[in-house]
Protein backbone atom coordinates (compact mmCIF):
# COMPACT_ATOMS: atom_id res chain seq x y z
CA UNK A 1 0.00 0.00 0.00
CA UNK A 2 1.54 3.02 -0.92
CA UNK A 3 1.22 6.30 1.65
CA UNK A 4 -0.10 9.67 0.42
CA UNK A 5 0.43 12.95 2.20
CA UNK A 6 -1.47 15.96 1.72
CA UNK A 7 -0.78 19.27 2.74
CA UNK A 8 -2.99 21.34 4.71
CA UNK A 9 -3.74 24.97 3.99
CA UNK A 10 -5.33 27.61 5.69
CA UNK A 11 -3.16 27.12 8.34
CA UNK A 12 -0.32 29.79 9.06
CA UNK A 13 2.11 27.18 8.94
CA UNK A 14 1.04 23.93 6.11
CA UNK A 15 2.56 20.58 7.01
CA UNK A 16 2.24 17.36 5.05
CA UNK A 17 -0.70 15.35 6.48
CA UNK A 18 -0.21 11.80 6.40
CA UNK A 19 -3.34 9.89 5.05
CA UNK A 20 -4.15 6.03 5.63
CA UNK A 21 -6.36 6.03 3.01
CA UNK A 22 -6.55 2.96 0.56
CA UNK A 23 -5.50 4.09 -3.03
CA UNK A 24 -8.22 4.28 -5.44
CA UNK A 25 -6.25 1.49 -8.06
CA UNK A 26 -7.04 -1.65 -6.35
CA UNK A 27 -10.19 -2.18 -6.94
CA UNK A 28 -9.04 -1.12 -10.97
CA UNK A 29 -6.66 -3.27 -10.92
CA UNK A 30 -9.20 -6.67 -9.95
CA UNK A 31 -12.20 -4.67 -12.28
CA UNK A 32 -9.37 -5.01 -15.45
CA UNK A 33 -8.28 -8.36 -13.76
CA UNK A 34 -11.86 -9.80 -14.21
CA UNK A 35 -12.57 -8.56 -17.66
CA UNK A 36 -9.06 -10.11 -18.81
CA UNK A 37 -10.34 -12.89 -17.61
CA UNK A 38 -13.97 -13.04 -18.94
CA UNK A 39 -12.12 -12.48 -22.54
CA UNK A 40 -9.80 -15.24 -22.07
CA UNK A 41 -12.96 -17.30 -20.90
CA UNK A 42 -14.87 -16.41 -23.78
CA UNK A 43 -12.31 -17.08 -26.24
CA UNK A 44 -11.53 -20.72 -25.01
CA UNK A 45 -15.07 -21.63 -24.92
CA UNK A 46 -15.32 -19.98 -28.36
CA UNK A 47 -12.45 -21.96 -29.98
CA UNK A 48 -13.68 -25.24 -28.04
CA UNK A 49 -17.22 -24.54 -29.94
CA UNK A 50 -15.16 -23.82 -33.46
CA UNK A 51 -13.40 -26.79 -33.16
CA UNK A 52 -16.37 -29.35 -32.33
CA UNK A 53 -18.43 -27.64 -35.07
CA UNK A 54 -15.72 -28.46 -37.72
CA UNK A 55 -15.49 -32.07 -36.42
CA UNK A 56 -18.98 -32.80 -36.64
CA UNK A 57 -18.79 -31.47 -40.17
CA UNK A 58 -16.02 -33.87 -40.85
CA UNK A 59 -18.10 -36.59 -39.11
CA UNK A 60 -21.37 -35.57 -41.25
CA UNK A 61 -19.36 -34.79 -44.48
CA UNK A 62 -20.21 -36.82 -47.59
CA UNK A 63 -17.64 -38.89 -48.53
CA UNK A 64 -17.59 -40.38 -51.99
CA UNK A 65 -17.99 -44.29 -51.78
CA UNK A 66 -17.17 -46.52 -54.45
CA UNK A 67 -20.10 -48.37 -56.07
CA UNK A 68 -19.79 -52.13 -55.85
CA UNK A 69 -19.92 -53.57 -59.28
CA UNK A 70 -21.79 -57.02 -59.84
CA UNK A 71 -20.15 -59.63 -61.43
CA UNK A 72 -22.10 -61.26 -64.60
CA UNK A 73 -23.09 -64.51 -63.71
CA UNK A 74 -23.38 -66.67 -66.73
CA UNK A 75 -27.03 -68.00 -68.04
CA UNK A 76 -27.10 -71.57 -66.53
CA UNK A 77 -26.98 -74.05 -69.70
CA UNK A 78 -29.63 -76.21 -68.83
CA UNK A 79 -28.81 -79.46 -68.49
CA UNK A 80 -30.30 -81.55 -71.16
CA UNK A 81 -31.54 -85.23 -70.71
CA UNK A 82 -31.67 -87.46 -73.92
CA UNK A 83 -35.13 -89.11 -72.13
CA UNK A 84 -36.55 -85.64 -72.89
CA UNK A 85 -36.37 -85.26 -76.09
CA UNK A 86 -39.24 -87.01 -77.91
CA UNK A 87 -37.41 -88.05 -81.97
CA UNK A 88 -39.31 -89.66 -84.99
CA UNK A 89 -37.02 -91.27 -86.99
CA UNK A 90 -37.79 -91.39 -91.10
CA UNK A 91 -36.26 -93.88 -93.78
CA UNK A 92 -34.88 -91.49 -96.04
CA UNK A 93 -32.66 -93.78 -98.34
CA UNK A 94 -35.33 -96.83 -99.45
CA UNK A 95 -33.39 -98.88 -97.98
CA UNK A 96 -35.84 -101.12 -95.79
CA UNK A 97 -34.65 -101.00 -91.94
CA UNK A 98 -32.13 -97.40 -92.13
CA UNK A 99 -34.90 -96.35 -89.83
CA UNK A 100 -35.02 -99.08 -87.38
CA UNK A 101 -31.34 -99.75 -87.15
CA UNK A 102 -31.01 -95.63 -86.32
CA UNK A 103 -33.99 -96.05 -84.17
CA UNK A 104 -33.04 -98.74 -81.99
CA UNK A 105 -29.43 -96.93 -81.44
CA UNK A 106 -31.10 -93.48 -80.15
CA UNK A 107 -32.69 -95.72 -77.84
CA UNK A 108 -30.19 -97.45 -76.73
CA UNK A 109 -28.40 -94.31 -76.03
CA UNK A 110 -31.35 -93.08 -74.04
CA UNK A 111 -33.93 -90.95 -76.68
CA UNK A 112 -37.31 -91.41 -76.32
CA UNK A 113 -38.51 -93.00 -80.35
CA UNK A 114 -42.27 -91.49 -80.87
CA UNK A 115 -41.86 -93.25 -84.12
CA UNK A 116 -40.41 -94.81 -87.35
CA UNK A 117 -41.71 -94.74 -90.95
CA UNK A 118 -41.01 -93.54 -94.31
CA UNK A 119 -39.80 -90.17 -95.59
CA UNK A 120 -42.10 -88.46 -98.27
CA UNK A 121 -38.79 -89.33 -100.87
CA UNK A 122 -35.89 -91.56 -100.83
CA UNK A 123 -33.45 -89.34 -102.11
CA UNK A 124 -31.67 -88.15 -99.06
CA UNK A 125 -28.25 -87.87 -98.60
CA UNK A 126 -26.74 -88.64 -94.89
CA UNK A 127 -28.52 -87.99 -91.97
CA UNK A 128 -30.73 -84.63 -91.17
CA UNK A 129 -32.36 -83.33 -88.50
CA UNK A 130 -34.72 -80.94 -88.34
CA UNK A 131 -35.89 -80.06 -85.22
CA UNK A 132 -38.52 -77.10 -83.94
CA UNK A 133 -37.14 -73.57 -82.38
CA UNK A 134 -38.20 -74.78 -78.68
CA UNK A 135 -35.95 -78.21 -79.21
CA UNK A 136 -33.00 -76.33 -80.40
CA UNK A 137 -30.51 -76.93 -77.82
CA UNK A 138 -30.94 -80.36 -78.72
CA UNK A 139 -29.29 -80.23 -81.64
CA UNK A 140 -25.92 -80.18 -80.89
CA UNK A 141 -26.12 -83.48 -78.34
CA UNK A 142 -28.06 -85.24 -81.10
CA UNK A 143 -25.40 -84.36 -83.81
CA UNK A 144 -22.79 -85.55 -81.60
CA UNK A 145 -24.21 -88.75 -80.90
CA UNK A 146 -25.30 -89.76 -84.35
CA UNK A 147 -22.26 -88.33 -85.72
CA UNK A 148 -19.89 -91.03 -84.06
CA UNK A 149 -21.96 -93.97 -85.15
CA UNK A 150 -23.30 -92.93 -88.67
CA UNK A 151 -20.45 -90.69 -90.27
CA UNK A 152 -22.58 -87.30 -92.32
CA UNK A 153 -25.36 -85.13 -90.29
CA UNK A 154 -26.80 -81.78 -91.15
CA UNK A 155 -29.23 -80.23 -88.97
CA UNK A 156 -31.77 -77.66 -89.71
CA UNK A 157 -34.15 -75.58 -86.98
CA UNK A 158 -37.46 -74.93 -88.17
CA UNK A 159 -38.99 -71.98 -87.53
CA UNK A 160 -42.37 -73.37 -87.99
CA UNK A 161 -42.52 -76.76 -86.27
CA UNK A 162 -43.94 -77.24 -83.17
CA UNK A 163 -42.08 -79.53 -80.38
CA UNK A 164 -40.70 -81.72 -83.34
CA UNK A 165 -37.38 -83.70 -83.83
CA UNK A 166 -37.14 -85.80 -86.55
CA UNK A 167 -33.98 -87.67 -88.06
CA UNK A 168 -34.15 -88.66 -91.73
CA UNK A 169 -31.82 -91.40 -92.40
CA UNK A 170 -30.57 -90.74 -96.06
CA UNK A 171 -28.11 -93.17 -98.65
Amino acid sequence: MQKRYYIKTGAANPQPVHSSRRSSSTPLFFVWFFVVLLLVIAALTGLYFLGKQSSDQDANAVLPTSIPSVAPTATPTPTLSRKDMRITVLNGSGVAGSAQKVSSYLQGIGYTIDATGNAGIFTHRGITIEVSKENEPYVALLTKDLTGQFGQVSATVSATARNSVRVIVGR
